[in-house]
């Protein structure tokens, strides 16, 4: 992880924003019954979950976002090991071991978006979101 003594309120924005992108990158949530799940892991689970039933493909798409091809498919290979999800045919299903973990670690899950908000009002929160997108959208004509 970054040394946060190093980024301080004159560093750029861009310092901030991979700062943000480490921590969030680094969770852990540590379950007492399923192991523990990082960031890409927790993404998969809770899409599965709400699903029920998704493409392999869709899958894929969604965690890329996070993530190489390679990390993905390691991710989907060890849930079906640990018996969280199983593959049908082009379809990856969430299994009953699945629910439960699913339900373990969103509780984990509502523990991290508190304390990730705590002391943040909703007015700094939607300003941080604006100032974000201002600045994506001026940059995006540079993004290749």
């Amino acid at each position: 992880m970054t040394n946060t003594k190093i980024i301080d309120e004159k560093s750029p924005i861009g310092a901030w924003v991979r700062e943000a992108d480490t921590v969030f990158t680094h969770l852990t949530r540590r379950t007492r019954n399923h192991g523990s799940f990082n960031r890409i892991e927790w993404q998969l689970l809770n899409f599965i979950h709400e699903k029920e039933s998704a493409l392999a493909t869709e899958s894929k798409m969604l965690l890329n976002f996070f993530d190489s091809d390679e990390v993905t498919d390691q991710v989907i290979m060890r849930f079906v090991k640990d018996g969280l999800i199983m593959e049908d045919h082009e379809r990856i299903r969430i299994t009953a071991k699945g629910r439960r973990a699913y339900a373990e670690v969103s509780q984990i899950q509502e523990e991290i978006k508190r304390k990730a908000m705590a002391g943040v009002s909703e007015k700094e929160y939607a300003t941080t979101i604006a100032t974000l997108r201002k600045v994506i959208d001026n940059l995006r004509e540079y993004a290749t």
